[in-house]
């Protein structure tokens, strides 16, 4: 068997494609507006801007001189916090522009929950 390869079965992002694709006409003729790919596309230019912001920072360029796991850790939990805190600021404004208060605009951490109802 030499100069053989064997090739092993490859995810196939087409046919999910297709897939997607064809449950977007099927709910299309129905009357059902489905939009997959809109709001993912939108909300990843967000976050990217995000991350270009905590970029010009500088966020997380300390403990340079340590072993590479302390600043990739550090980089990495001050990204994550400043995505929290801007997706928070992000949707209490959406909230604001769209007429609501800030507390319901979805904003898991501002949202209150609602105590369990008592059986009787």
């Amino acid at each position: 068997m030499r100069g053989r390869t064997v090739r092993t079965p490859k995810k196939q992002p087409a046919f999910r494609a297709a897939v997607i694709l064809m449950k977007a006409a099927v709910l299309h003729a129905e009357g059902i507006a489905f939009t997959p790919w809109g709001i993912a596309i939108v909300k990843a230019v967000v976050l990217g801007k995000f991350v270009l912001l905590g970029n010009l920072a500088h966020l997380g360029e300390r403990f340079t001189t340590k072993p590479l796991i302390w600043p990739t850790l550090h980089k990495a939990l001050a990204f994550v916090v400043l995505l929290i805190v801007l997706t928070i600021i992000e949707e209490a404004v959406v909230g604001l522009f769209h007429g609501r208060s800030i507390t319901p605009t979805g904003s898991w951490p501002l949202r209150r929950r609602q105590p369990p109802a008592e059986s009787a």
